[in-house]
C-alpha cells in the first residue's frame, strides 16, 4: 500500500498534535498518532485527557488503511525532507519483524518512508491498540463565534491554577444560563478570580441554531452547525443552568485553533464527561474535570464604592518598573490612591526600594493598599481600550479591576496586608 502526502500538509498537521501526543507516559502507544487513509483521510491523537481528529489531504493512495506512527519521528522527518512523502509497505498488513527487549518479546510493525532520494524505516504499533475516540451521546449542542470564545478564554485563563491540589481550580468554569441567554467563563486559583460573560441567543426561533439539548448524532463528519429535524430550529430543551470545568491544558490547545477562525461559527457538544468542539475540519475533544467549582457569583463584590480611572499602558509600564524592586516571593507593591494621582512604592530590604507616580481620577476617599503586582499586571494586560478602572471598598476587601466602558469582564484580586 502506497500513500503520498505533500510535505507541507503533513508537517502542518503533525505540528497541531505535537503537544497532545504524550512524551512521558507509561503507555508508549500515546507517543503515536493514527493516520486513517480513505476517501476522507484523518489523523487522530490523544493523551486520554485531550484528543484531536482532523482531516488531512492525501495526494494519492492505492487502498484504504490505518497506521499508528510515532508523532515526533514523523514530524522530524517531514521537517527535514524536501519532497512529497511516500508511506508504503510490502503487504496490506505491513511488514512485521520480532524485536527482543530485555526479557520481553514485542512485535513491531515497520513502516517505510521515502521522500526524494531519502528513505527511512520507522517502527510503528498496531492501530487497533490505540485508544478509541469516545462516543458522544446525550449531548447539549451550542454554537458561538470563534472570536468570542477566544476572547473569553484569553481574559480568564491566566487566573487558573497550575497543579493545584484542588484539582477543579486547574481549569476554567463554563456556566451556561439559558434563562439569561448568557455564557460565563471563570478562572480562579484561590487568590484571584476572573470572570467574563457574553450574551448569545440560545435556540431563538428564526435565529441561527444555537440549540441546547439537541440529540442529533455527531459520529462521522461533523456538521458546521447542529442539525435539526425540519422547519425552524427547536427551542432549548434544557431549562436549568449547565456548569462544566474545562482543563487548562485543553483550553491552551483550543486557543491555537480558535485564533485562525476569526468570526466563523464553531459548534461544541457537551456531555456528562466530555466536550467536543467542531472547528472547520477539526474535532477537538477534552475530558471534563470533576469537582465543585467555587461560587464565583458570591466572590464578585457588589458594594465597592470607590472608583479610580487610569490610563492602561501608562499604568502597566510604571507598575512593571516599580515591581523590579519588590520581593520575588509576593511581588508586593503599595498603591496610594489620591484624588488625582496613584503613587507606587516597593521595597526589598536586601535589594532597595522604588517609587513612581501616574495620573489618576478618583471618585471617593483616598486609600492606600498593597497588591501582588504580577496578578494586577496580568489582569489589566488582557483588557481592551485605553483606560480601565479599579473599584474598591476597604483596605483588605476584594478589589475589582474592570474595563472602563464594559462590565462584562471583571477580575477580583485580594489586597495584601502592608
Amino acid at each position: 500500500m502506497n500513500v503520498v502526502i505533500k510535505k507541507e500538509e503533513l508537517q502542518r498537521k503533525l505540528a497541531d498534535i505535537q503537544s497532545i501526543s504524550e512524551k512521558k507516559t507509561t503507555m508508549p502507544i500515546l507517543n503515536n498518532f493514527i493516520l486513517d487513509v480513505d476517501t476522507k483521510s484523518t489523523i487522530y491523537a490523544t493523551d486520554l485527557e485531550v484528543a484531536l481528529k482532523q482531516e488531512i489531504e492525501i495526494l494519492s493512495f492505492e487502498s484504504p488503511g490505518r497506521f499508528c506512527i510515532s508523532t515526533r519521528k514523523l514530524y522530524e522527518i517531514s521537517r527535514e525532507v524536501n519532497d512529497d512523502i511516500i508511506l508504503y509497505s510490502d503487504t496490506d498488513s505491513l511488514e512485521r519483524e520480532v524485536c527482543l527487549h530485555t526479557s520481553d518479546i514485542e512485535e513491531f510493525r515497520w513502516l517505510k518512508i521515502k521522500s526524494g532520494k531519502s528513505s527511512f524505516k520507522v517502527a510503528c504499533l498496531d492501530p487497533d491498540e490505540y485508544p478509541l475516540w469516545p462516543t458522544i451521546e446525550q449531548k447539549d449542542t451550542i454554537t458561538i463565534k470563534a472570536g468570542i470564545l477566544l476572547e473569553m478564554i484569553d481574559k480568564t485563563i491566566y487566573c487558573t491554577g497550575d497543579n493545584d491540589a484542588r484539582y477543579e481550580l486547574n481549569g476554567l468554569l463554563m456556566h451556561i444560563k439559558p434563562s439569561e441567554n448568557r455564557i460565563f467563563i471563570v478562572g480562579t486559583d484561590g487568590h484571584r478570580l476572573a470572570a467574563m460573560y457574553k450574551d448569545v441567543e440560545l435556540g431563538v426561533l428564526g435565529a441561527p441554531p444555537y440549540v441546547l439539548g439537541s440529540q442529533v448524532g455527531c459520529e462521522g463528519a461533523p456538521p458546521c452547525v447542529p442539525t435539526h429535524q425540519g422547519g425552524a430550529p427547536p427551542h432549548p430543551t434544557v431549562k436549568e443552568d449547565i456548569k462544566i470545568i474545562l482543563p487548562k491544558k485543553a483550553m491552551v490547545e483550543l486557543k491555537k485553533f480558535l485564533s485562525v477562525l476569526n468570526d466563523e461559527d464553531i459548534t461544541f457538544d457537551i456531555t456528562s464527561n466530555y466536550v467536543c468542539f467542531y472547528l472547520k475540519g477539526r474535532q477537538f475533544l477534552t475530558k471534563l474535570i470533576e469537582g465543585l467549582y467555587p461560587d464565583y457569583e458570591n466572590v464578585i463584590p457588589q458594594a465597592n464604592n470607590k472608583t479610580v480611572v487610569l490610563q492602561k499602558d501608562d499604568f502597566i509600564k510604571t507598575l512593571r518598573r516599580v515591581s523590579l524592586i519588590s520581593k520575588e516571593k509576593g511581588h508586593l507593591v503599595k498603591f496610594t490612591i489620591n484624588e488625582s494621582t496613584l503613587d507606587f512604592y516597593a521595597n526589598d530590604p536586601e535589594v532597595g526600594e522604588a517609587s513612581d507616580t501616574i495620573a489618576a481620577q478618583l471618585d471617593g476617599e483616598p486609600i492606600a493598599l498593597g497588591f501582588n503586582s504580577k496578578f494586577v499586571i496580568e489582569s489589566v494586560s488582557v483588557m481592551d481600550g485605553e483606560r480601565f478602572k479599579i473599584v474598591l471598598l476597604e483596605l483588605l476587601s476584594p478589589t475589582l479591576f474592570m474595563e472602563y466602558d464594559n462590565d462584562n469582564y471583571k477580575c477580583v484580586i485580594m489586597p495584601v496586608r502592608l
